[in-house]
């Protein structure tokens, strides 16, 4: 059975690959989509070859950790964070009016992932829910952090 860091790198990784997948997220491509795992490298390092590489629109997702659900110590709510960054210079909606807003690219991508059929159905990320999001601070983007949940269950 592999651990539960692999099971939560591999739930990263499945959240990145379903967000490339949507025929609604047209903005975001392969290289503007980053997937931090503790411990490989620095998170900002990771967003910032993600933003070089886009055309104005990057997204992070990384790990937050968990904590046992109800008291039940055999199963555990684990959070995740997908950050979207949006660089309005980049994408000028005066140049292509066209453009959609950031936060309808936010607003895709949690809808997108909320109870995604890919991200629900195993003993390491069950039932994946969107919990919410909340606006970064960031001098340069426009920027949201959309927190996800799931449980893990560690006995099977």
């Amino acid at each position: 059975m592999p651990s539960t860091s692999q099971e939560t790198d591999s739930f990263l990784d499945a959240v990145k690959t379903a967000l490339l997948a949507s025929d609604d997220l047209a903005e975001l491509s392969a290289g503007a989509v980053a997937v931090w795992h503790h411990g490989e490298s620095d998170p900002d390092e990771s967003i910032q070859d993600a933003i070089s590489k886009c055309k104005g629109v990057a997204c992070l997702i990384y790990d937050l950790g968990g904590t046992a659900a109800g008291g039940d110590a055999d199963v555990l709510t684990a959070e995740a964070a997908v950050e979207l960054y949006v660089s309005t210079p980049k994408r000028s909606r005066k140049v292509t009016p066209s453009l959609r807003l950031g936060g309808e690219i936010r607003d895709s991508i949690m809808r997108c992932l909320h109870r995604h059929p890919d991200l629900r159905n195993t003993a390491a990320y069950f039932d994946t829910r969107v919990q919410g999001y909340a606006p970064l601070a960031d001098p340069e983007f426009t920027a949201w952090r959309i927190t996800l949940t799931r449980s893990i269950y560690l006995s099977l």
